[in-house]
């Protein structure tokens, strides 16, 4: 029994020495979330994120003299304090994307009587009774003087003839009530303000055709101008075809493009109810239809049926769609992932899977240190970590020699 427990044992422990060595971003996420939650949970200050760099930096410094010396201790310490730096950036990351720390930020300036000049970072979204848009603080206007400032701000539009001539890359000066954002709901519900401070936003104001002026300046970013010109087409062409039924319309958005401003509540709720709301949202399933559908067609094209050759023009149709859907969590992964799948299928042997996924992990953690609380996050993670994990063992269960059969267990498995 001993013997049978080391053989297994000493199984165990070369699978993961392999599956660590196929996949060494798995070996860096781990810390950076450790860096990212320490960060959050415990309020990691800007002073205390100074004494750790000084500290790494010594610690480099003693590693880079004495390198030529090295022993086991010393290897093991340099696998540490690698993961001391990981978890240090992912601190640092959690500081760098608060904005209320900031020096620069808007809050921390603002009084009853200030004005605003804001910039609207997408179109207003209509909502029961009012138009919603998120908006970049450019300046604060107060005791006769303007202060270039930063942070982001949710504007809520009264329904008037003056918000149809608003659009994306709008300067406005709003003066109105500039409020923090508040919980709504009894304790242990869903914190909405935290919810709203991983996006940014911490401050929120209603504004009347009166409270806002239109500067006639548009700062708005060519490639999202692109984007949402092909959207607005996209949604028009869907609109005047299947305006005869709201609902249908209103799911033909979300499935091509990830649209769901024209979703009724009700219908939403059905399809929750019946475990099937993730079809009318934009995530890794489309990415990877599209995938397969662009890879069908340059295969059926002579000058792109070499691998290499494909690999820029995917990624880049990839990608376009991606932005174009909104790029939430889930396509953005999905896109990271594929997009190492892709370069790893064609120029490296055989690719491992938890590496990509990994990678896209931490690329995405680096941009945005808040996707961890993301539940569609989570949520992404876990279901393809685990189609990885399970799809082989019980794809071997079942030997099937017809093709299309084995394709159809290999889909279902």
């Amino acid at each position: 029994y001993l013997l049978i427990f080391r053989i297994i044992s000493l199984h165990l422990i070369m699978q993961a020495i392999s599956f660590w060595k196929r996949s060494p971003f798995s070996r860096l996420v781990f810390p950076l979330v450790a860096g990212i939650l320490a960060g959050f949970y415990f309020h990691v200050s800007f002073s205390s994120l100074i004494v750790m760099a000084i500290f790494l930096i010594i610690a480099f410094g003693i590693f880079i003299m004495i390198n030529k010396k090295l022993n086991t201790w010393l290897i093991i310490s340099k696998g540490i304090f690698l993961h001391l730096l990981l978890i240090w950036v992912g601190a640092a990351l959690v500081w760098l994307h608060t904005s209320t720390h900031q020096p620069s930020y808007f809050g921390n300036a603002i009084t009853d009587s200030s004005l605003l000049l804001v910039r609207l970072n997408e179109h207003p979204i209509p909502k029961t009774n009012s138009y919603q848009c998120e908006a970049s603080v450019l300046s604060v206007f107060a005791n006769n003087k303007s202060t270039e400032r930063t942070g982001k701000i949710i504007l809520y539009f009264a329904k008037d003839e003056q918000i149809n001539k608003l659009k994306y890359g709008d300067e406005l000066i709003i003066k109105g009530q500039i409020q923090p954002i508040k919980n709504a709901g009894n304790p242990g519900s869903f914190n909405y303000k935290r919810f709203a401070a991983f996006q940014g936003w911490n401050y929120t104001s209603y504004l009347t055709s009166a409270q806002y002026k239109i500067t006639g300046r548009n700062d708005a970013h060519w490639l999202k101008i692109i984007s949402n010109d092909i959207r607005s087409y996209i949604i028009n062409t869907l609109k005047k075809h299947l305006s005869e039924d709201d609902d249908v319309l209103a799911i033909a958005e979300a499935l091509i493009i990830g649209y769901k401003a024209d979703l009724d509540k009700d219908l939403v709720q059905a399809y929750s109810n019946t475990g099937i709301v993730h079809i009318i949202a934009i995530s890794g399933m489309h990415i990877g239809m599209v995938y397969l559908l662009l890879q069908f067609i340059f295969n059926m094209i002579p000058f792109t049926k070499n691998s290499k050759r494909q690999t820029l023009p995917i990624i880049l149709i990839l990608w376009a769609f991606a932005l174009l859907t909104g790029g939430s969590a889930s396509v953005l992964r999905s896109a990271i992932m594929f997009t190492c799948i892709i370069i790893g299928k064609n120029y490296f042997k055989k690719p491992s899977s938890y590496n990509g996924l990994a990678l896209s992990a931490f690329l995405l953690l680096c941009v945005n240190p808040f996707y961890l609380w993301d539940v569609g996050f989570q949520m992404s993670y876990l279901a393809v970590g685990g189609i990885i994990w399970l799809q082989r063992p019980i794809y071997d269960l079942w030997y099937c020699k017809n093709f299309f059969g084995d394709k159809v267990w290999s889909m279902a498995s």
